[in-house]
Formats: structure tokens, sequence, C-alpha cells
């Protein structure tokens, strides 16, 4: 029994929430109670003065009243201190433990002022003792084992005494009403505890999921804005953190540098190694970039190969350029991994706030701009965005616009450059080279009004109408003669534009057997799956595939073997090179041994003189294209080129 006894008392340790809320309750009740118990205490003392003694009227009430007094300031005091679960469960136990005696001794004050009260002094004592163990109890009701002990300290026995003692109907009545209320005050009491347990734990399982949503959308947040592969920020953190030190910039006036970092080489990697070297490579580009840039700038990862970097305190250009040459070099040095040693680089890119823009995306852009001037003109030199660049932009967005405004069919029109097979002296094949004629602008270079179709994403509309002017050109020359055409990597990118190229073909009625298409490594870099599935597509109807521009990239022996190829083209910066360089010399002998052992086509591009002739003959390559035998010439220039070097015999090469 005792041991019930003991449980029913213990405040638990496990609901320390519930204890909590019990806690900062009593905060606020009890200071209450004590007032409202000194109040009873005071008007009781008063009536009962001239007849109790003065250590009854007095004594005890000051006594009592000054350590109510004292509690009541306690909890006021710590009411907003914030206490652990265990300083709390202590607290509540022991006012528990308190409950039981301070009752009695308020219950013996009361018997002992009954010894002196006479008639309505009696009822005075009776109700003080009924009005004040109901409030008490009501004011602990959260603390249900104070509250009960303080209802079962009083209230009981009041009532005995009250029917033992007087012995009186009155009194026997008050104390069965006493005993009756007291039971239903204490079924209440257990009652409206339940309702505030069940109500404290309804709260703190709202506050666990609303607390494990917050979490989740932290989590949430997080993954959004890091990199699943290297843990780096991302595009969109990085972007983020572009506009907030863009404010912050504004706002100080100071200065903030964008550097976009774009490696090189790292496909080859990809496509030779395998994807899990590829994600490795990233994993230690990332590591590489993030110890050498330390605190000095926040590293993301925009996608693919590409990162970005923000420098809040960049210096001087000069100090800029040479932390972006030392993040270069970190690259160049070899990466050691499971599947072998790689060797990559990094082109730099980077634009400087204010100077270069004032919004994200200004600054985004033109560093992306630099990125690409880089990589055109001085791959593995980290270049900053330039008035220059900023009047080239211009330029483009002049051309962009006035491509788009364009009557193509009227304004495009092709050359060709022969191709000819010097075993017999004879054009195997024309090159057709696009050319604009814009009533605004002039002649405009291919090699910049195609740039600007590609990036404007007119490129897949002008190659269609190109490929038809030179169907068209090439339906009158002699059966012996090729066209070689040029595709983009847009006209590669899926198998309806292929499909378009080919029905163009179809329609035009010119054999597929004589069209070479041409295309480039870049291309090639772009998707090498998908180009392969449309060269097999385009090979399928009898036409023949050359690889442009080889060496001047990323060349690959893997892209060679697995592509279905039928020549490559020897870049003219080889042959320029030829007479006065021996590495260059044995590169294109390589390249020309390289093509006899697989038995494709070589044709090499730009011999311009009689030795760059010679020593490529010495080589055994036959199939020359260049200004040493013709420039460019116009549809009717080509015709009678043609009809001047081939007669009507069969050629060889159709069939090789």
């Amino acid at each position: 029994m005792w041991n019930r006894i003991y449980q029913f008392m213990k405040v638990r340790e496990d609901q320390p929430e519930l204890n909590r809320a019990i806690f900062t309750s009593l905060g606020n009740m009890i200071p209450l109670m004590y007032a409202m118990v000194s109040v009873n205490m005071i008007a009781l003392a008063w009536t009962h003065w001239s007849v109790a003694p003065r250590w009854l009227t007095l004594t005890l009430p000051i006594f009592f009243t000054v350590i109510t007094f004292l509690r009541s300031v306690k909890f006021h005091k710590h009411r907003n201190t914030y206490f652990s679960d265990e300083e709390i469960r202590k607290q509540l136990q022991i006012t528990v433990f308190m409950s039981g005696p301070i009752s009695a001794m308020f219950m013996l004050w009361e018997f002992s002022l009954l010894n002196y009260s006479t008639g309505l002094m009696q009822g005075q004592v009776m109700f003080f003792a009924g009005v004040t163990a109901f409030g008490t109890a009501f004011c602990l009701i959260h603390l249900r084992q104070a509250a009960i002990i303080m209802m079962m300290s009083t209230i009981p026995p009041t009532a005995i005494f009250l029917a033992l003692y007087f012995n009186q109907p009155v009194h026997i009545a008050v104390a069965i009403n006493m005993l009756v209320v007291g039971a239903l005050a204490v079924f209440i009491i257990r009652g409206v505890n339940n309702d505030f347990a069940a109500l404290i734990a309804q709260q703190t399982l709202h506050g666990e999921q609303k607390e494990k949503l917050q979490r989740l959308n932290h989590d949430n947040l997080k993954l959004a804005n890091t990199d699943a592969l290297t843990g780096l920020p991302n595009r969109r953190s990085f972007y983020h953190a572009l506009d907030q030190y863009i404010c912050e910039a504004t706002e100080t006036d100071s200065q903030l540098v964008v550097i976009l970092l774009d490696l090189d080489g790292f496909k080859p990697v990809n496509d030779v190694f395998g994807h899990p070297a590829g994600d490795a490579l990233l994993q230690a580009v990332s590591e590489r970039l993030q110890s050498r840039l330390g605190d000095s700038g926040l590293l993301s990862r925009l996608g693919g190969d590409e990162f970005g970097i923000l420098l809040t305190d960049p210096g001087t250009d000069d100090e800029v350029l040479a932390l972006c040459r030392e993040l270069s070099e970190t690259l160049r040095q070899p990466f050691r991994l499971k599947e072998g040693v790689a060797n990559i680089a990094g082109t730099i890119g980077i634009a400087r706030y204010p100077e270069s823009g004032r919004s994200r995306g200004q600054l985004f852009d033109r560093a992306d701009y630099a990125l690409c001037y880089s990589k055109q003109h001085s791959k593995g030199e980290p270049i900053f965005f330039s008035e220059d660049h900023e009047k080239a932009i211009r330029e483009y967005a002049t051309l962009e616009q006035r491509l788009r405004e364009a009557n193509l069919e009227n304004e495009l029109y092709m050359v060709f450059q022969p191709i000819m097979d010097t075993r017999r002296d004879k054009v195997m094949a024309f090159e057709a080279l696009a050319r604009w004629q814009s009533p605004t602008l002039g002649n405009v270079s291919a090699e910049a009004f195609i740039r600007s179709a590609e990036q404007a994403g007119l490129i897949a509309n002008m190659s269609g109408v190109l490929l038809d002017k030179a169907l068209a050109a090439a339906m009158h020359w002699p059966a012996d003669v090729c066209l070689s055409f040029n595709l983009s990597a847009v006209n590669l990118s899926s198998s309806a534009s292929v499909r378009d190229i080919l029905r163009r073909v179809d329609r035009s009625g010119f054999s597929p057997s004589r069209i070479i298409f041409e295309i480039t490594e870049s291309a090639v870099m772009r998707d090498f799956d998908r180009v392969i599935e449309a060269l097999n597509l385009i090979r399928s109807t009898g036409a023949r595939i050359a690889l442009d521009d080889f060496g001047t990239g990323f060349s690959s022996l893997s892209y060679v073997q697995k592509l279905p190829l039928d020549r490559i083209k020897v870049d003219r910066s080889f042959v320029q090179g030829i007479d006065n360089n021996l590495a260059t010399r044995k590169i294109v002998e390589t390249i020309a041994i390289l093509c006899r052992n697989i038995g494709i086509g070589c044709i090499v591009e730009g011999v311009e003189t009689s030795r760059q002739m010679d020593l490529v003959h010495r080589m055994g390559l036959t199939e020359i294209q260049g200004y040493f035998f013709s420039k460019p010439l116009d549809e009717e220039e080509a015709l009678k080129f043609v009809q001047s070097h081939n007669s009507d015999d069969d050629i060889a090469w159709l069939s090789a």
C-alpha cells in the first residue's frame, strides 16, 4: 500500500513536456492561491482577535503570510527562468510533498480557533475551511497529486471533527455536504487533469510534427541547394548567394567578382573510363579547388563540368588573375583515378561588379562570355570581361537581330572549294561553304553568322536552306564528283533533325552515295551516343561521314574507333607548320598511318604551297583541299573548274 501511495505522489520522469506545462501553470496560480489563503487568514484572525490568544491571531497568521509571500515572490521571480526537465520535476515533487504538511497546519490552526468560537464565528471558521480547501485544490488542479492531497488532508478531517466535536445535526449535515462535494471535486480534478495532460500531449505531438516538418524542410532546402555528387553549393545556391552579395556590394559600395570555370578534357575521361570515373574526377576537382580557395571564395558546382566562384574581397585584377592561374595550374596536375590517370585543364572567365554588370544575369552572362572567348582564343588563360567583349556582344546582338529578319532564301548563298584526288589530278568533291550577303551588314563572315545562328536557335532552318542550295548546284556536276556538306551539333541532336536532312536529299534527286557529311569533334562531344545513332541513320542511306578539324579539339582514338567514319580531315593548322616544324609533320604522318591502318580516307585541308604539297604527298596523302588548287568558287566557277579537270572515267575512290 505504501508503495502505491509513493507511486501516486511521485512526479513522473517520462513526461517532461507535461511537467513543464504544469510548472508554467503553477507559476501563475500559486501566487494567487497564497494571496487567497492570506486574505482568509487575516479575516479569520481579525474576527477572533478579542477571544483567541495572540499566538493564534497574530503570530501564526504573520508567520504563514510571510512564508506565502516569499514563496509567491520566488515563483514570480523565476517564471521566465529556464529550468531543465530534471529541475522542474524536482520543484513539482517538492510542491507535492509540501501540500500535505501545509494543509495540515492550516487545518490545525482552524481547529484551534474553534475552541474560542461561538455562534457565527464557528460558521466563519467552517466557511474558511471549505473555501480554503476547495480554492487551493483548484489552484493546484493541474498538479493532480498536490490537489488531491490538499483535499484529502483537509476535507475529511474537518468533516469528522465537525461531526464528532459538535455532534449537532447542522454540523453533521455540513460535514456530509463537505464530504460529498469533496468527493465530486476529486473526480473533477482527475478529469480536468486528464484533459490537461491530453491537451499537452497533443500540443507536444503537434510540436514534434512541426519540428519534424521544419527539419524536413531544412533538409529539403539543403538538398535543393547542394550538389549531391560533390557536396558543394549548386547553381540555385550560387545564384542566391550572388543576389545577396550584389545587394551587400550595392549598400557598401564594394567590389565583387564572379568566376566561371569549365573543365577542358572532362568528356573524354567520361567516355574512355566511364561515368564512375567522371564522378570521381569531379569530386577530386572540387577538393582541389576548395583546398586552394579556402575561405577566400564561395565555390559552387553549376552542373556538368562547370564550376562557379564568388569573391567578395577580390583585390585587384592582377590578384584575381593570379588566383585563377593558380587554380588552372592546380587542375593541370594529373588526377590518379582507379581507372587510370586523367589529365585535364580549366578555362576561366571573370566578371567584376559593377564594371561588368550590376545584376546577377549580367555578371553571370558576361563571365560566361569571357569563358567562351578564352576557350576560342586563349585556352587555359583566364580572361576578364572587357569593353572589347561588350562591343562584341552588341555586334552579335545586332547580327542575331539581322539574321532573324533575313530572307534566308535570297540572302544566303554557297561557294564551293574543290577537294582534289592528286593521284589522278581530278576533283573528287566540293566542300560547300556558306556565305551571307546582308542588305544592311554587307558580307558577313561565315564563322560569325553560323555561330550566331547556333546561339539563336536558327541553325536548323539555316542548314536546311543551305543544303537545298548546295544540292541544287551539285545536280549539275559530273557523276564522279561528290558534295561535302557540314552538319552542326543541332543537326545531329535528334532523329527528327536527321530525318529532315535526309528528306531534303531525297527530294533533291541527288544520290546520297555522292554526299559526304562533315561533323566536328565538338559536335561529337556534345552527346556521343546520340551522335552515333544519328550518323548510323545517315550512313544507312549510303551517305558518307567525315570527321572535320581532326586534332584541334580533344581528339580521342576512342571516337575514331566507335564513330561510323569514312574519312578524317586533317585541320589546316597542322598543314601551316608542316614545312618548318618537325613535331607537326610527325603528327600529320601519324594521322595518315592511322587512317591507312583502320581503312578510312584522309583529306588534308589548307594546303597552299608546293612545299606543303610535296610533304603530304611523301606521306602518301592524296586527297587534298586548299588554295594551292583553288579558292572557294561560286556555282558557275565550280562547274567550269570540274569540267576542266574531270573526264567521264569512272573514279575508283567511290567504291573505296
